[in-house]
């Protein structure tokens, strides 16, 4: 069964959002459905931090992992009119935390020097990940989000300047690929910009009640989530003692919004085949659908 233009695929490190509000409320808000339309996207696809870098180790790409999936993006019958977003990982984050980017500039650890250390490393990832797609044949730009995207109080200002670059790299037939950036705050003076927190972490073949490393942990086949996007019938679930950015269930709530609007999510493991189908508009075998309730024109469960 084939994936309707309006469904959307979260994979473990990899997103694919139709249309393409749903991808970009991930970057803060949701962007005007004119706009959007106007933008011909047809598909976004998420490369989380973790996907494509080890985060525990100072700027190191997971280079199977990026080759694996830019390979399967260059086979997509999806690719036209793609925008391809990724987290920084452990690029950028080592010297936004040290120099207390995310804070503003009034804490005392911030320093514009950590500021332009920070941009330096994540466009140097963005030079990696675009390195990759070139050489699997596919016509990619990168679109730093500095200084084109501002936050004000941590919520993005206007956008019409930005999106329009984002369309008129699609109208060209080209790739736009924008990532987690250090950018300013008109509020604060200096924010960071996410590229999408929600899968940053989700590296496995879905959503477990337990860390999945852990004996008896359980893939979760369905999420439901009610019509203001509160996840519902959701069994009790655990988070590793190390993860203090308020567990899986918190990474849901993105989803959830998503989902209550009408847009399924699956989530699937990124570098497998059920990424591959995801790729490809076809239902994974093995992962998580997170839908609205009642909510079955575009779905199925997964195996």
């Amino acid at each position: 069964m084939l994936i309707t233009r309006h469904a959307a695929i979260l994979a473990a490190g990899l997103l694919l959002l139709t249309p393409v509000a749903g991808a970009f409320l991930f970057l803060g808000r949701r962007l005007r459905r004119r706009a959007l339309r106007s933008a011909r996207c047809t598909l976004v696809v998420k490369l989380g931090g973790s996907a494509v870098t080890d985060k525990t180790c100072f700027e190191t790409v997971r280079v199977a992992a990026l080759r694996e999936t830019a390979c399967a993006l260059s086979r997509s019958p999806l690719l036209a009119g793609t925008v391809l977003v990724h987290g920084a990982g452990s690029f950028g984050h080592f010297h936004a935390r040290e120099h207390g980017v995310s804070r503003g500039t009034a804490h005392s650890a911030f320093s514009w020097r950590g500021f332009a250390l920070t941009r330096s490393s994540v466009t140097r990832l963005n030079g990696i990940v675009l390195t990759a797609l070139l050489e699997q044949g596919i016509a990619a730009c990168g679109l730093p989000p500095f200084p084109r995207w501002v936050l004000c109080g941590g919520a993005l200002t206007d956008t019409d300047e930005p999106l329009g670059e984002v369309r008129s790299l699609l109208s060209r037939g080209v790739v736009p690929v924008l990532h987690g950036d250090a950018v300013f705050d008109e509020a604060r003076g200096a924010a960071i910009l996410s590229g999408d927190t929600l899968v940053e972490e989700l590296y496995v073949a879905g959503i477990f009640h337990r860390p999945p490393g852990e004996d008896g942990a359980a893939l979760l086949r369905r999420i439901v989530v009610g019509p203001s996007g509160e996840v519902v019938d959701l069994p009790q679930m655990r988070t590793a003692a190390h993860d203090v950015t308020g567990g899986v269930a918190a990474k849901l709530s993105a989803a959830a919004r998503v989902a209550a609007g009408g847009v399924p999510v699956v989530i699937v493991e990124v570098g497998t085949v059920h990424a591959e189908a995801a790729l490809r508009g076809e239902w994974p075998e093995r992962c998580t659908v997170v839908t609205g309730r009642g909510e079955t024109r575009h779905t199925r469960a997964c195996a």
